[in-house]
């Protein structure tokens, strides 16, 4: 089978016109091939503005290549001031220049690439690459390598940051100092120093040589000033800083004082005070009360059974108003059996020693003469008027004894709903079964 077949199926003048129309379409391809692929300006044709882009297409491509050549020189720079660019051009990226900004929004400075990284948190290959570039100022060098830096003495109630490094206290021991003194507080000698920051015996041994207290303080450490005796009532601020008084405990004084109110014993001036027990103890010795105020700490002990008002009220913080109440219950108990019942009296609106000069100067003494109630006879109205029993209590003592026909002993009544159950010795003393 000829492959060409078809094509004989035409007259001879059409296939003359099939082969020139073939021939006259490749001619047309080649002629618009020729005619495309080439520049036919000439240079004089050329504009003014292209021969300028050509003549310098040669400079251009050179700078280029240069610049491909050669790497960007970095000089040495103060890693505290880098720009958004500088940073870029590093290698940093917009977190990591952000953190280093924001930490010297704060007024503080990086002063070595460790703390450079620790702020920024760069690679470990990010920092060994740049880090030979940082240029710190010339006293951060000093500080840092010079192991010899001088150390003058310093009050360790005021250390600033840079001392505190310099004599290499952490940031918690120094946090531990600057609470302490929040509170008014001072540190008046080396161990009071280690006491609150907690420091080592080997740290302290080697930086208390450096502290500087107070004149007064070296003095009264030194023991070469005198303390004579003083009314504890009259404080000045100097006698109070000689015997170490803070000036919140001061303070606490002459508010006490403003109220016209006066201590009359170390217990009393501890109560409005607060000093301590170790710090009572050094200074009460000193104290110096009126002759009036000795005599009646030297009284003898009475009967609270038998007290009068004028007895009651010679003790600081009982006026005319307590007296009459401690002397009603006396009458309404016929006696006091314990002066633990002193406790029962709301006594906080005065001294807080009150009830312990109290139960100093009297006692419970002999067979107290008392009233009993017959548990399981009294009426609501006698329940009710024991001062220890309310009127639910009192009710709920007749509906069990109504219930059980008889209480026999106070364990049994310590069962009964709202029983004052740690009064139960003193109240079994009131009662008959």
């Amino acid at each position: 089978m000829q492959p060409f077949r078809f094509f004989f199926h035409y007259t001879k003048g059409q296939r003359k016109g099939i082969v020139a129309l073939l021939l006259l379409i490749i001619i047309a391809q080649v002629a618009y091939f020729v005619v495309t692929s080439r520049n036919w300006q000439n240079e004089t044709e050329q504009s003014a503005e292209q021969q300028e882009w050509l003549a310098l297409q040669t400079e251009i491509d050179t700078l280029k290549a240069r610049q491909a050549k050669s790497a960007y020189k970095i000089y040495p720079f103060n890693p505290n001031y880098i720009t958004d660019y500088k940073g870029y051009v590093l290698g940093m990226s917009s977190a990591e220049i952000d953190r280093l900004h924001k930490f010297r929004e704060t007024k503080k400075y990086v002063n070595s690439a460790e703390e450079f990284q620790e702020v920024t948190k760069v690679s470990d290959s990010l920092l060994e690459s740049i880090a030979p570039y940082f240029k710190f100022p010339s006293w951060v060098k000093n500080k840092k390598g010079s192991k010899n830096t001088k150390i003058y003495p310093f009050n360790p109630n005021y250390i600033s940051d840079y001392k505190a490094k310099l004599i290499g206290l952490s940031k918690q021991e120094l946090a531990r100092i600057r609470k302490f003194r929040k509170t008014n507080k001072y540190i008046n000698s080396a161990r009071d120093f280690q006491e609150v920051t907690r420091i080592s015996d080997s740290r302290l041994k080697k930086i208390a040589p450096y502290f500087k207290f107070p004149d007064w303080v070296t003095e009264r450490q030194n023991k070469t000033v005198e303390i004579y005796p003083f009314n504890p009532n009259y404080i000045s601020d100097y006698k109070a800083q000689l015997i170490g008084l803070s000036p919140k405990e001061l303070q606490r004084i002459r508010d006490f004082r403003s109220k016209n109110k006066y201590v009359n014993s170390a217990e009393e001036f501890q109560a409005v005070t607060k000093v301590s027990d170790s710090l009572l103890k050094a200074i009460s010795p000193y104290f110096k009360f009126p002759d009036w105020v000795n005599n009646k700490n030297n009284a003898t002990v009475l009967d609270i059974n038998k007290a009068t008002a004028d007895q009651l009220t010679a003790i600081y913080g009982i006026g005319p108003v307590y007296s009459k109440r401690i002397l009603e219950r006396r009458e309404q108990l016929g006696a006091y059996v314990s002066m633990e019942q002193m406790d029962d009296f709301d006594f906080r609106d005065y001294s807080p020693g009150t009830n312990n000069e109290l139960k100093k100067r009297f006692a419970v003494m002999g067979q107290p003469q008392v009233i009993t109630i017959n548990i399981n006879t009294a009426s609501l109205n006698k329940l009710s008027s024991f001062p220890y029993f309310d009127k639910t209590i009192a009710a709920n003592i007749i509906a069990k004894r109504e219930a059980q026909g008889k209480i026999n002993n106070i364990e049994e009544l310590t069962k009964i709903n709202g029983f004052p159950v740690e009064k139960e010795k003193i109240i079994a003393l009131y009662l008959e079964f």
